[in-house]
C-alpha cells in the first residue's frame, strides 16, 4: 500500500482469479511466469473483456526473457546478430519454438487486435547487491 499498488493473494494457476483480476485493472504486470500459457490467456480474456465494456484500450506490460533470443551457440562463437528494440519487425521473426515465445505470441496477437496495449520486456540476470525501497520493505530479495 506504501506505493500506491494494490496486491492480491493468489496464484497465477487460479485463471478465473487472474481474469477477474484483469478486468479490474487499467494496466496489468505479468511479472510471475513467462511460459504458463493458461495465467496469459487469463489475463488477455479479462482485458478483452474490460476493452469490450469501457472502449478503453487497457495496458499490459509483460516480462518474457532473453532465452527467446538464444542461438545455442553455448559460448563457443559470437552471433552474428544484433537485436534492436526499435525494431519490432525484427524481434517477431524469432521462430515460435524459442523459449517464451508461445506466451508472447499470444501477447502480441492481442495487441494487433487492438483490445489491449502491449509491451514486452526481455529482461537478463543482473548479479550484485540491490539497495533501494522495495528491498527496505522486504519486498525485493537484495542479493541476486
Amino acid at each position: 500500500k506504501q506505493l500506491g499498488v494494490k496486491t492480491v493473494v493468489g496464484s497465477h494457476t487460479d485463471v478465473a482469479l487472474v481474469e477477474k483480476l484483469a478486468y479490474e485493472a487499467d494496466v496489468v504486470l505479468s511479472i510471475a511466469d513467462c511460459d504458463y500459457l493458461p495465467a496469459a490467456e487469463a489475463f488477455l480474456k479479462g482485458l478483452e473483456y474490460r476493452f469490450k465494456d469501457t472502449g478503453n484500450v487497457p495496458i499490459l506490460i509483460h516480462t518474457s526473457g532473453t532465452g527467446v533470443l538464444i542461438d545455442n551457440a553455448a559460448g563457443a562463437f559470437a552471433g552474428e546478430t544484433i537485436y534492436d528494440d526499435a525494431n519490432p519487425d525484427q524481434i517477431e521473426t524469432l521462430a515460435p519454438s524459442q523459449p517464451h515465445r508461445e506466451v508472447d505470441l499470444a501477447i502480441i496477437k492481442a495487441d494487433k487486435e487492438g483490445y489491449v496495449k502491449t509491451y514486452i520486456i526481455l529482461p537478463s540476470t543482473i548479479y550484485g547487491l540491490a539497495s533501494n525501497k522495495l528491498v527496505d520493505l522486504g519486498i525485493q530479495n537484495p542479493h541476486s
